[in-house]
């Protein structure tokens, strides 16, 4: 069985790589506009893992390493949307990962689908297992937190068992004004004081009769 013989580092490939895309000429726009060139095999538009909005670039594979360099000569400086776009082929050295496998096109994600994900994921009820575990890394976590003070002079609350790592209390005075942490080295617990937040929200009908009394005044 004859093996295809490794393509040359420093040679072209068939890929090529677009800077400056404008705000809705994403990838089935990128692959309709770029069927006019040849055959297109894939295009992937790098994104924000947590937002989901495009970098600004994209990567267009063709079929053909001739058809490649005609796209990135034709499109090299164009002007579209008041974006200029920047297009060169990309080296077999610099060949993304994203273009060796996959589909030819994948659809933007959802808005907010990474966001709804996590926050189904920490809702979700916990094991033993889990919370044993989460336990014995807020314990490791603070341990190595109190070896930073340490080393600063400062001298935190040894804590000997994963049951007091939750022996952390904020407790609010309404009658006391704002006081500073006190800790306290005998005991485990940590207790903050602090004043409460108190919000005045005046209502409509009350500004309303205020300007008008003003009115009246003048």
């Amino acid at each position: 069985m004859l093996r295809e013989p490794e393509a040359d580092a420093e040679s072209n490939s068939r890929a090529i790589l677009i800077r400056h895309i404008p705000f809705g000429f994403f990838e089935k726009e990128i692959l309709k506009y770029f069927l006019q060139f040849g055959n297109v095999r894939r295009v992937r538009v790098p994104r924000n893992k947590k937002t989901g909005n495009h970098k600004g670039w994209a990567f267009v594979l063709f079929t053909d390493h001739v058809v490649a360099q005609l796209a990135a000569e034709a499109m090299d400086g164009y002007l579209m949307f008041e974006k200029r776009l920047e297009c060169k082929v990309i080296k077999n050295k610099n060949f993304p990962p994203c273009l060796r496998k996959g589909p030819r096109i994948i659809p933007p994600p959802l808005k907010n689908a990474t966001r709804k994900l996590h926050a189904r994921k920490l809702n979700k009820k916990q094991s033993g297992w889990c919370e044993e575990a989460a336990k014995e890394r807020l314990l490791k976590n603070m341990k190595i937190r109190g070896n930073k003070f340490a080393k600063l002079g400062y001298q935190l609350p040894l804590i000997a068992s994963c049951s007091e790592a939750q022996q952390v209390m904020f407790v609010t005075n309404e009658g006391s004004p704002l006081k500073a942490e006190e800790i306290k080295s005998e005991d485990t617990e940590i207790k903050i004081q602090c004043k409460p937040f108190k919000k005045s929200v005046k209502s409509h009908c009350s500004v309303k009769f205020q300007r008008k009394k003003e009115k009246n005044v003048e």
